[in-house]
């Protein structure tokens, strides 16, 4: 549970947490699962976020979904934010959590603005959306006294 699922120290409770919660999943839903996961390839649906505020994010080290998944998902998403987190797993949210909330209250502030200047957009129309170029920020984990570092790229 650790190794595929944190690539940072974590405590052994979150661990604990995290193996009770995957043994909580019954065998049956992942039986009719596991089958369909090789055709599970949703690349051509993010259509459907076009003109949308999105952000991306990715621990550097997911051994379940590499961080490079990530890239081809931004690139057919001119305008998303890319956020790579160093020391990061598949269980990012879990595992640094004030990092993951940070960039989704600055995605929710983003969309505010957004619907603000372009009401129509916001409600499901078409209108034009004034988009950023694509934003590549790399962070490292809070924990310890480190600082976010980044930039756009």
């Amino acid at each position: 549970v650790r190794r595929y699922s944190y690539a940072s120290p974590v405590s052994n409770a979150l661990v604990r947490f995290t193996g009770e919660m995957i043994a909580s999943t019954r065998l049956g839903v992942i039986s009719d699962f596991l089958p369909t996961f090789p055709a599970h390839d949703k690349r051509e649906a993010l259509i459907a976020l076009d003109g949308v505020e999105t952000l991306v994010i990715v621990g550097d080290s997911d051994l379940l979904t590499p961080a490079d998944h990530s890239e081809d998902i931004v690139a057919r998403l001119p305008g998303a934010e890319h956020v790579v987190v160093r020391e990061g797993g598949h269980l990012l949210m879990l595992e640094h959590p004030d990092v993951v909330n940070a960039h989704l209250h600055e995605l929710i502030a983003r969309a505010l603005r957004a619907g603000r200047e372009n009401p129509d957009a916001a409600r499901g129309g078409r209108g034009p959306v004034r988009r950023p170029s694509s934003v590549r920020r790399t962070v490292t984990s809070l924990r310890g006294g480190r600082r976010p570092r980044g930039g756009a790229a």
